[in-house]
C-alpha cells in the first residue's frame, strides 16, 4: 500500500504543473485594452497587447510588466510618455476589466480598464 500511495502522490504532483500551464494558456492571444479615467486629468488610452503563457506583452511604445494567473487575475504596471500606472483586474474567456491608478507622478489619476479578446492565437 505504501508503494501505491507514493506512486499516486507522484502522479498528482506531476499532473499539477501541466494543469496550471494549460490553464494559464487559456488567456493566450491578442487583446484590446481601453483605459478610461474616472479621477484626475489623464487622457483615455487604447492599445493592443498579446498574452503568451500568462505573460502580457506590451506594444513597443509602452514599457512595463503584466501577468495573468491561471484563473484570470491580472496585474500590470505600464509606463509611457513619462507616466506610470498599475492595474489589477480579471479576464474571462473573451473579455475582462479592472481598475488602474497612476503612480509616481503628481497627476493622481485613476480609472477602470476593459479588455476584449480579438484573437486566440
Amino acid at each position: 500500500m505504501t508503494g501505491f500511495l507514493r506512486i499516486a502522490l507522484l502522479s498528482v504532483a506531476c499532473a499539477l504543473p501541466g494543469t496550471a500551464f494549460a490553464q494559464s494558456r487559456a488567456y493566450d492571444g491578442h487583446w484590446s485594452l481601453s483605459l478610461v479615467t474616472l479621477r484626475g486629468d489623464c487622457s483615455p488610452h487604447s492599445f493592443h497587447v498579446h498574452i503568451n503563457d500568462g505573460v502580457v506583452i506590451l506594444p513597443m511604445m509602452i514599457s512595463g510588466t503584466g501577468r495573468v494567473t491561471p484563473i484570470g487575475f491580472v496585474t500590470m504596471t505600464i509606463s509611457a510618455l513619462g507616466r506610470k500606472a498599475s492595474g489589477t483586474g480579471r479576464l474571462a474567456k473573451a473579455s475582462g476589466g479592472g481598475r488602474w491608478v497612476e503612480v509616481a507622478t503628481g497627476q493622481k489619476c485613476a480609472g477602470r480598464w476593459t479588455a476584449a479578446r480579438w484573437s486566440s492565437s
